[in-house]
């Protein structure tokens, strides 16, 4: 009776054994479904985080926060949020209406960018240039007066001579406004399923937060993918111009010697209240202007208001 009992051992093996053939027929995989991975999509991928474009993209923001401060006093920061890759009609979806997008010819890259600056910030700089406060506002449905599309116009030109002029640090071209939008349905120079690579900053005006899009072709990047990967020059001019933004804070002494004149020790000791001394310059005569004690102009004497003042007339050469 006991033999017809299975042992410990048998009952191991008999639990390991169940479920082997269903597994096995569950392992076959439908490659009906499978599709071929593209390799290219991963260099596609990459051109977004090309480190020259990420260096164009910082001096851009460096450039604006000067350049907008001349339209708007009270700016308080200006910063770099993201570089994406993106087809256009995922592009035209992130654009509210009304907004001011202009459509930028950037030389010498093939096909169309555009700059993109949200509705919003528009009329909360509208506000601040009329001396109101920096606050949201409700435009939808709301369209731009002629006096805000000028303002629109300037801003604009403000922004894109500011990117041209990190644009030129690694690639040499000027950049042509060719014309602005409100409505992103309008954008019909490029196609839906063009690839873009867009930059979005970010422009604080005393705690309200606005965007700006910087949209340009992916295929206008691609001959100069290289040059914009190759950033050794390009990060010695980033160190130059940082080392000279700083230099520039430095205070110098400036001194302004109006003559000179040797006495004898005799005649310094016989000084009194009243006595004059005269200098070994005429009044009309230039004057030298020493910085940090080395001579490096030539001034006349005059006022300011109830100020002593000099006009430079010429730079010293070394001697």
């Amino acid at each position: 009776m006991a033999d017809k009992f299975l042992s410990q051992e048998e009952i191991d093996l008999l639990l390991q054994s169940l479920g082997k053939e269903a597994g096995e027929e569950e392992a076959v995989i439908d490659t009906s479904q499978v599709k071929a991975f593209d390799l290219n999509s991963l260099e596609h991928v990459s051109m977004s985080r090309v480190a020259g474009l990420e260096l164009i993209i910082e001096k851009w923001v460096r450039n604006v926060k000067t350049s907008l401060a001349t339209i708007v006093v009270n700016l308080t920061d200006v910063r770099s949020e993201e570089i994406t890759l993106i087809k256009f009609s995922d592009f035209i979806l992130k654009i509210p209406l009304p907004s001011a997008i202009a459509i930028l010819n950037i030389n010498p890259l093939k096909g169309s960018s555009f700059l993109v600056v949200d509705p919003k910030l528009i009329f909360v700089i509208v506000s601040s240039i009329f001396g109101g406060s920096p606050k949201p506002y409700k435009v939808e449905g709301k369209e731009f007066t002629r006096v805000e599309m000028r303002i629109i116009r300037r801003v604009v030109e403000v922004l894109v001579k500011s990117f041209e002029e990190a644009w030129n640090i690694v690639i040499e071209g000027n950049i042509e406004i060719m014309g602005i939008e409100v409505n992103p349905k309008f954008l019909t120079v490029a196609s839906p399923r063009e690839r873009f690579i867009v930059s979005r900053i970010t422009i604080d005006i005393e705690g309200f937060e606005g965007f700006v899009y910087m949209a340009i072709p992916e295929r206008g990047i691609e001959p100069f993918k290289e040059k914009l990967r190759n950033v050794s020059e390009i990060d010695i001019v980033s160190v130059k111009e940082n080392l000279i933004d700083n230099m520039k804070n430095v205070p110098v002494k400036l001194e302004a010697s109006l003559g000179e004149t040797v006495i004898t020790i005799q005649d310094l000791l016989n000084l009194e209240e009243g006595h004059v001394l005269k200098l070994n310059t005429h009044i009309k005569e230039p004057i030298k202007v020493k910085i940090q004690g080395v001579p490096k102009l030539k001034a006349i004497l005059g006022e300011s208001g109830t100020m002593k003042a000099i006009k430079i007339l010429e730079f010293m050469e070394e001697e």
